[in-house]
């Protein structure tokens, strides 16, 4: 009966000792996988600063700056790599650094142009990045590499949250040897022109074109697959414009345009302002850089 006692209390420790130590091994686990750091993480690579104050950002653009977005329905850009119906537009430049160090112009730049012709969106990026890479990883997952990004919408309202018209648009260049390998995200999901086949006057495709000084792209979306009826001259837009840079083998800068942290891919009110107007009869020799 003793005996029995004892082997009873034994086996009554060894059971709580066998819990507590299940306990502790789950709140370790439980501190790896939190969503919430306890302490901010460093980036895994943060740049020297340039000798000199050169390459510092410039900084957020004006408030009150409005992107055009330039309308014809018969002078209409051709996605075949020659960027020549680009020239003499002007755009926003990507200035503020939001990851990676301060923003150095040669490192990761883009300047941007927005064309339409009332049922497609036209996009011009032109890059600069001094180290370029294909990018192989998959459309939802293309931020880490190089990549440019837009955020087009036409929600005027102040709004935190996505509405109908809210896109982000990322443009994903495959191959050096092959322009017309880029595939165009859409809030995530690559699309394909079999989405528009049949539609009257929707045109789909991209094509780029790299150099030893970056990369230029260009693109063309219907408007339907953005859920945007139509664009007009008159029309006000909202809008932000990213540029995704990786040195190595891993995203190690991202500029944007007007907002200074990385919530433009779900935040919309801290886009900036756009409009669309009439395309110009005559073209600058140099466009202006908002």
């Amino acid at each position: 009966m003793l005996n029995r006692k004892r082997f009873l209390y034994l086996h009554l420790t060894e059971c709580i000792r066998i819990l507590f130590v299940c306990i502790a091994t789950f709140t370790a686990l439980a501190g790896c996988v939190t969503n919430y750091p306890k302490a901010v993480m460093e980036p895994p690579w943060v740049p020297a600063e340039p000798a000199g104050g050169e390459g510092e950002a410039e900084g957020r653009p004006d408030p009150d700056t409005q992107v055009p977005v330039y309308f014809s329905s018969s002078d209409l850009p051709l996605i075949d790599g020659n960027f020549s119906e680009w020239g003499g537009l002007d755009g926003p430049l990507t200035r503020l650094a939001v990851y990676g160090g301060r923003h150095v112009p040669e490192d990761a730049e883009a300047f941007f142009v927005l064309r339409t012709d009332g049922v497609n969106l036209y996009i011009y990026c032109r890059a600069s990045d001094d180290i370029t890479h294909e990018n192989f990883l998959p459309g939802s997952m293309a931020w880490r590499g190089d990549t440019p990004e837009l955020f087009f919408g036409t929600a005027l309202g102040k709004h935190k949250k996505y509405q109908t018209g809210d896109n982000q648009i990322r443009l994903v260049p495959r191959s050096k040897e092959n322009m017309e390998n880029v595939d165009i995200v859409v809030n995530q999901r690559t699309v394909d022109g079999y989405m528009v086949s049949g539609q009257e006057g929707a045109v789909f495709g991209a094509a780029a074109v790299y150099s030893e000084t970056g990369y230029q792209i260009e693109a063309a979306i219907p408007l339907s697959l953005l859920s945007i009826d139509a664009l007009a001259p008159g029309r006000k837009v909202r809008l932000d414009f990213q540029i995704n840079d990786a040195d190595e083998t891993e995203r190690d800068r991202m500029i944007h345009w007007m907002s200074d942290k990385d919530t433009p891919w779900f935040d919309p009110s801290v886009w900036g302002d756009g409009i669309v107007v009439e395309l110009p009869d005559t073209r600058k020799e140099v466009p202006d850089v908002l």
